[in-house]
C-alpha cells in the first residue's frame, strides 16, 4: 500500500504504524505535512474511539485534532504532533526533564480531576511542542483514586525502579542506573506534587 485515499485527497504512506484491536494504523504525508491515519474494524470500533476523543476534548486535554473522518468507512486522519516522545526525553537526560513538563502534565491532571477521567500517564503517551504538552492516545479511564497520575503514573517519570524497568520494556539500554529507593521516590513524588499541583 503505496497510497491511501480519504474524501478525494491522496496521502503517501510512509509508514506502517501496526495492526491493533480497534484499527490498523499508517503514518501518512501530503504536501510535506505529516498525519497518523487509522482505518477501524467497523462501526463500534469507529464509535468508540470518537466517543474517547470528544470526551478528551471536552476535558481540555490536548490531542491530535481530526483532519478528516469518514463515517461510512471507518476512516479518520489525524493531524501528526512533531516532536520528541517524553520516554525519549526521559532517557536523553536521565530522568531529569526541564520543569516545563511536570509543569505542564499536572495541568492535564487538573483537567482530568475536574472531568473526573484519568488517563494513561506513561511517558510515552506525551509529546511536548511549543511548551504545550500533548497526549498523543485516546487511553481514557473513569477516575480513580488509586490508579492516577500521583499515587501511579508519575513513578514511571522518575529515577524509580518503575520508570527504570518500563523504559527497558519499550526497548531503552541503560548504562548506570541511579534507581531511588522507595522512601526517595515517595519523597520525590510528594515534592513534584506539592510544586505543580
Amino acid at each position: 500500500m503505496n497510497e491511501i485515499k480519504i474524501k478525494r485527497k491522496v496521502y503517501q504512506v510512509i509508514e506502517e504504524l501496526g495492526s491493533f484491536e480497534l484499527y490498523d494504523a499508517y503514518r501518512l504525508t501530503r504536501k510535506n505535512k505529516k498525519y497518523t491515519y487509522k482505518k477501524y474494524r467497523g462501526f463500534k470500533a469507529f464509535n468508540d474511539e470518537m466517543d474517547r476523543y470528544n470526551q478528551l476534548v471536552k476535558a481540555g486535554i490536548r490531542i491530535p485534532k481530526i483532519i478528516e473522518k469518514d463515517k461510512k468507512t471507518f476512516e479518520v486522519l489525524f493531524d501528526y504532533i512533531e516532536g520528541e516522545r517524553c520516554d525519549s526525553l526521559l532517557v536523553k537526560n536521565d530522568f531529569e526533564l526541564p520543569e516545563i513538563y511536570y509543569e505542564r502534565l499536572f495541568v492535564i491532571y487538573r483537567f482530568c480531576r475536574f472531568s473526573k477521567i484519568e488517563l494513561n500517564y506513561l511517558p510515552e503517551n506525551f509529546v511536548l511542542k511549543n511548551d504545550l504538552l500533548y497526549y498523543d492516545t485516546l487511553d481514557i479511564y473513569n477516575q480513580n483514586s488509586k490508579i492516577n497520575l500521583e499515587n501511579y503514573g508519575i513513578y514511571f517519570w522518575i529515577k524509580s525502579a518503575q520508570g527504570y524497568e518500563h523504559l527497558e520494556k519499550l526497548g531503552y539500554k541503560f548504562e548506570h542506573k541511579n534507581i531511588l529507593k522507595k522512601g526517595e521516590a515517595s519523597k520525590k513524588i510528594v515534592l513534584l506534587s506539592i510544586k505543580y499541583w
